[in-house]
């Protein structure tokens, strides 16, 4: 009784577009009419599918379960529409086919029929390469076409509409495309410049409020991102001149993980980086804001002055301080923006092990597994400041031994406890949770609590001939404000004195007049 053979199939599509038109599907069918005509059948589990996935790599989903099934005898036979499913470059395509026949896997494609001889397969291979060279062809030529087409201002060239316009296509008697606006979308385009160029609010507080009033995003969904609305900022269509050229492609940079909602295995095999705004192609386009509300905010690059420049090439991402009119808070953003996107390429680049990086507007706590490394990166990023102009606060900048195994270091050294920082109202200290584990400990700090009382103090004093009812209510009000920031593990002791301070100062404050009353309701000091 003859073995059954185990028959696989493959199929792919490029792009998203050609997975969602079901192009794929017809790739499917007719594999799966040549597979039942050569009498064979194949299972669910041995179709292999890459929809939306570039053909230049060989980094796809689907095709590595393929190589692992066939690289362990599990498949007998492959059914393929045509080489360039496999990929689009002959390297690659010699290499798979050269693997897929050391495991024994027999390939079959439909529109052309493998032999055995050297000039069969060299007609194969020549096929590659034409394929190879026919791809890189096309992609110059729809690039020129497309450069010619912003030129002559023609919206066709650009991707989708961004938020607050929608597409219209050429129409058949001739009218070109064109964009034109959403008035609801439109309405939404002012409101986030007006409430960040006005009002001052942040890009967390604009997606917040977008968000409780129920306005959906151009896809329709409920909530929105930061980055959604940092890209409505950066984009010079609102003001009339889209651009056209403003990313390009090139070889996939590499990457330590991957990145938030994006999947583990990139589906393309590029990355896109933005170029220089001097190669941008500017294309009329209807206005939503005037220029002067943009420019307000956003200057555009290379354009007119501003306070924050980005400047990102295919080398790298700089930041430059050039004069200009712009909010401190869009200019706090820009800088902080800069600073994580070093920070982030300083860590792929020469980190070993984690890097943890802790902001508050422009407070830093960065973690290292080795002084070194530490080190390494103070001095990186005060030559990186100094390129600009700016410094590091020589007052409030340390490197200090902090962590788990910070306090058994020191003393093998011979050395005290280990020391402390302060960041946002908080001194944070080595300590030991009850069962003996490492626990940060964080305790307000001293001197602003201080300086608190004393400010408490004072307003008790020019409050101290109010009715006692409203200094108790307005007294309630800012002890539980502080309570509910100060409250923290290991801290109540803390938050005991300062408790009995304000005692203390009230009792102070209402003089002694009062003296037997107010020592009945509190006690004495």
């Amino acid at each position: 009784m003859s073995q059954a053979v185990m028959v696989a199939l493959y199929a792919r599509v490029s792009s998203d577009q050609q997975a969602k038109r079901g192009t794929i599907e017809s790739q499917i069918a007719a594999l799966m009419e040549r597979i039942v005509a050569d009498g064979a059948q194949v299972v669910e589990e041995m179709r292999f599918i890459d929809a939306g996935v570039s053909g230049a790599t060989l980094i796809r989903p689907q095709l590595e379960r393929l190589r692992d099934r066939a690289a362990l005898g599990l498949v007998d036979r492959l059914y393929v529409l045509s080489p360039d499913r496999l990929s689009r470059k002959y390297a690659h395509q010699a290499l798979l086919m050269e693997e897929l026949s050391a495991c024994g896997v027999q390939v079959v494609f439909l529109n052309h029929a493998i032999g055995v001889t050297p000039e069969e397969s060299l007609l194969l291979q020549m096929q590659g390469m034409i394929a190879e060279y026919e791809r890189a062809k096309i992609m110059e030529r729809n690039r020129r076409g497309k450069l010619h087409g912003a030129r002559r201002g023609s919206i066709n060239v650009l991707s989708t509409a961004p938020y607050g316009y929608r597409y219209i296509r050429k129409q058949l008697d001739g009218a070109p495309a064109q964009y034109v606006i959403d008035l609801v979308q439109a309405a939404t385009v002012r409101a986030i410049f007006q409430w960040i160029g006005m009002e001052r609010l942040s890009i967390g507080e604009v997606v917040r409020r977008l968000t409780a009033t129920g306005t959906v995003t151009a896809s329709g969904k409920p909530y929105w991102d930061r980055s959604t609305v940092w890209g409505i900022l950066q984009n010079p269509a609102y003001m009339g001149r889209a651009a056209f050229g403003k990313t390009q492609a090139c070889d996939r940079l590499p990457r330590i993980r991957a990145q938030r909602h994006s999947a583990e295995v990139p589906k393309k095999g590029y990355s896109t980086v933005r170029t220089d705004p001097s190669q941008w192609v500017e294309i009329s386009v209807p206005a939503i804001i005037s220029e002067g509300l943009f420019h307000g905010l956003i200057r555009i690059p290379g354009s007119t002055p501003a306070k924050v420049r980005l400047n990102q090439t295919s080398e790298k991402k700089v930041c430059k301080i050039v004069r200009g009119v712009i909010s401190p808070l869009l200019a706090n953003i820009y800088l902080h923006y800069s600073l994580d996107l070093w920070t982030r390429q300083w860590r792929e680049r020469h980190a070993r092990g984690d890097v943890i990086v802790v902001r508050y507007a422009d407070d830093s706590v960065v973690g290292f597994r080795t002084q070194w490394q530490a080190q390494q990166f103070l001095v990186q990023l005060q030559e990186r400041l100094a390129k600009f102009g700016l410094s590091l606060n020589a007052s409030k900048t340390r490197l200090i031994e902090f962590g788990r195994f910070a306090a058994r270091n020191r003393r093998k050294r011979g050395l005290g406890k280990p020391e402390t920082f302060d960041l946002l109202g908080f001194t944070h200290c080595c300590s030991t949770n009850r069962s003996g584990g490492f626990q940060i400990l964080r305790l307000t700090v001293k001197k602003r609590m201080r300086t608190t009382l004393l400010a408490i103090r004072d307003e008790l004093k020019r409050r101290r001939h109010d009715p006692i009812l409203a200094q108790g209510q307005w007294l309630t009000q800012v002890v539980s404000g502080y309570f509910n920031y100060h409250t923290v593990p290991g801290n109540l002791k803390i938050l005991s004195g300062f408790r009995k301070a304000i005692c203390r100062y009230w009792r102070q404050a209402l003089g002694c007049v009062f003296r037997p009353i107010v020592t009945a309701r509190f006690g004495t000091s």
